[in-house]
C-alpha cells in the first residue's frame, strides 16, 4: 500500500526532472520581446542558458512543480493501487474503475491547490 504512494513520488520527482528543462526553454521563449527576440529557437535558447547560466538555469523554479507534481502523482498511484487490491481482479473494466476514482480523488484534493485569484 505504501509502496504505491513512494511509486508516485519517484515518478512525480522523475518526471519534473526531466521535463522542467523544457518547460523552462518554452517559457523564456514565449516572454520574449517579439520585436526584439533573445533567443534564435530552441536549441540557441538551451544553448544560451547552459552558457550564460550553467545547466542549473535550466532547473530554476523547480520547487513548486516538484512538490507539487510528486504529491499529485503519489495520490493518484496510492488510490488507484487501492482500488485494484480492492476491486481483485485485473480486467479492463476494473482498471477503468480504479483510474477514475484516482482521477477523482486527485480532482477533490488538487483543483483547490491549483485555482488562481484573478481579483
Amino acid at each position: 500500500m505504501a509502496l504505491d504512494f513512494v511509486a508516485g513520488c519517484v515518478g512525480g520527482a522523475a518526471g519534473v526532472l526531466v521535463g522542467h528543462p523544457f518547460d523552462t526553454v518554452k517559457v523564456r521563449l514565449q516572454v520574449q520581446n517579439a520585436d526584439k527576440p533573445l533567443y534564435r529557437g530552441t536549441f540557441h535558447c538551451f544553448q544560451s542558458i547552459i552558457r550564460q547560466e550553467s545547466a542549473l538555469g535550466l532547473y530554476k523554479g523547480l520547487g513548486s512543480p516538484m512538490m507539487g507534481l510528486t504529491f499529485i502523482n503519489a495520490i493518484v498511484f496510492g488510490v488507484q493501487g487501492n482500488a485494484m487490491r480492492q476491486l481483485g481482479h485485473d480486467t479492463p473494466l476494473n482498471q477503468f474503475l480504479a483510474g477514475a476514482s484516482a482521477g477523482a480523488i486527485q480532482c477533490v484534493i488538487c483543483c483547490p491547490m491549483e485555482l488562481q485569484c484573478t481579483d
